[in-house]
């Protein structure tokens, strides 16, 4: 009778926490997911989770977080816990979410190790926020930093907004040109070298019209921002 009512103590919690409850075998097989693991990963059952996903590497994106997880398997089986590890994971839809992992170890009646437990908790918009208060506090710091160099060499001025500008934006290669007051050409005043090198100053103009622009000229068309990660591409947003 006891048995019977931890079962059911036990069925009910899993089913009531709002985090998604996986349960994998000392291998890292999952052998349960929770109905909350099941809703966030895209499918209706626990049978068509455990058909899709093997064990938590089929979750998994990079080799690096793969070698994590089971590292941290290891951490689990021999301290009985192990919490706060994070990963990208991705679901059935192919959308990545940001996952932190907490797990426990289960064990038998006699003590024996037989599972692992893990309590999955979406951190994806967490993270985004942090990433976004993070970013406004480099801009914030970068514009007073600017506002403090009024006096400064031309070439000084635009070597820290080059710099200031790869390093917010996550770019290797960053570019300072000057729109012509009648927007007709832009031309180019520097641009950065490799990535931990100073930038370059031309030493003569270079100055484009708008059909070598490409997509510089689109910025300046719109008026407004635009982003591409093909460049090169013949068609740009």
């Amino acid at each position: 009778l006891e048995l019977v009512k931890s079962e059911e103590w036990y069925r009910t919690l899993i089913g009531t926490s709002p985090d998604p409850i996986i349960i994998y075998d000392l291998r890292g097989n999952i052998i349960f997911a929770s109905e909350q693991a099941c809703r966030i990963y895209g499918v209706e059952t626990n049978g068509e989770f455990l058909s899709e996903v093997k064990d938590i590497g089929h979750l998994l994106i990079h080799d690096d977080d793969r070698k994590r997880a089971f590292e941290n398997f290891r951490t689990t089986l021999s301290k009985g816990r192990s919490i706060g590890n994070e990963y990208d994971a991705r679901m059935k839809d192919g959308t990545v979410k940001r996952i932190e992992v907490n797990s426990s170890l289960l064990r038998d009646s006699e003590g024996n190790p037989t599972s692992f437990i893990s309590v999955v908790r979406d951190i994806t918009d967490k993270k985004r926020i942090q990433e976004e208060r993070l970013l406004n506090e480099k801009r914030t710091a970068a514009l007073l930093e600017l506002s403090k160099m009024t006096e400064r060499p031309e070439d000084e001025i635009t070597d820290f907004a080059l710099e200031r500008a790869a390093e917010i934006t996550g770019s290797g290669i960053g570019y300072i040109a000057f729109l012509s007051d009648d927007g007709s050409s832009i031309t180019m005043h520097s641009w950065s070298k490799d990535p931990g090198e100073d930038s370059m100053v031309l030493g003569e103009p270079m100055v484009y019209s708008p059909s070598d622009m490409g997509p510089w000229w689109e910025v300046v068309n719109l008026r407004r921002a635009l982003g591409s990660n093909d460049h090169k591409a013949a068609d740009h947003p």
